[in-house]
């Protein structure tokens, strides 16, 4: 089972809100193998609010955000489309909301 990653949600929160994440979610370690997701620390699937509009360097700086509270994991800042299709049920299945707003 997966726990809360994220202790301080008072540090989270406006993370999350200045980037326009409504929904964040850990995905189980067992997806971490090396063939599916080398030299990372975490999986963490976002949700952003639905008229945001979203560049590939807003995913970066929110993971830089994420990993700075994390003591500087190794983050993977996925949404729901970007995971392959073989696995994609299973990981959403498989994660835990670790932030809603």
């Amino acid at each position: 089972m997966l726990e809360d990653i994220f202790a301080d949600q008072d540090r989270l929160k406006p993370i999350c809100v200045s980037h326009g994440i409504v929904k964040l979610s850990m995905v189980d370690q067992q997806y971490y193998s090396s063939e599916i997701l080398p030299d990372h620390d975490l999986i963490l699937l976002v949700e952003f609010a639905p008229n945001q509009q979203v560049s590939y360097f807003d995913l970066l700086r929110a993971a830089r955000d994420l990993s700075n509270l994390l003591g500087d994991k190794k983050i993977d800042l996925r949404t729901r489309n970007s995971l392959r299709a073989y696995h994609r049920q299973e990981m959403l299945d498989s994660a835990v909301v670790q932030y809603a707003a």
